[in-house]
């Protein structure tokens, strides 16, 4: 059974390792993986929990954590509406198909319409799976709005 709970500080070795997880199968792995970073980033939001941020997890009994989903909510720049992004969404490739990243997604828009948000926005960044990823948040009552563009930086020559 996988269960779906927030995050707390004791998860954050867990969190780094889910990060290096995601990090080898993403388009950045180009840029080198920082463990300390990533737990200092995790130990900001999670100790003491910060109402403007959210990490959930997804724990299975005999593997430990599969699945996350990290978000915050913010004011627009130009509005006081409110905002749900996420910063981080994964589901181990074993158990993507499943029901987990459904429940993940249920449990983002649930927090985040239990603080106000006007708007839900998930974002693809990572170059995983593509369409399969935009055939399912469309399937979830998601509405696609655009398209993330990002060009390597050349620098002497040769792209960073």
């Amino acid at each position: 059974m996988t269960k779906i709970r927030f995050a707390t500080a004791a998860d954050i070795p867990a969190l780094v390792e889910l990060g290096k997880a995601i990090h080898g199968e993403t388009r950045l792995s180009r840029f080198p993986f920082n463990p300390k970073r990533l737990a200092a980033q995790f130990e900001s939001i999670l100790s003491p929990p910060r109402s403007d941020y959210c990490v959930f997890v997804a724990e299975k009994e005999t593997f430990g954590l599969v699945g996350l989903f990290w978000g915050q909510i913010s004011q627009y720049y130009f509005s006081d509406a409110l905002v749900a992004t996420d910063f981080m969404f994964y589901v181990r490739p074993e158990l993507r198909g499943t029901p987990l990243a459904v429940r993940l997604i249920h449990g983002f828009r649930q927090w985040a319409t239990n603080r106000g948000a006007d708007e839900v926005c998930i974002n693809m960044t990572t170059g995983i799976d593509i369409d399969r990823f935009d055939r399912f948040l469309r399937h979830m009552g998601f509405d696609y709005t655009g398209g993330n563009y990002s060009q390597w930086v050349v620098r002497d020559g040769a792209a960073k």
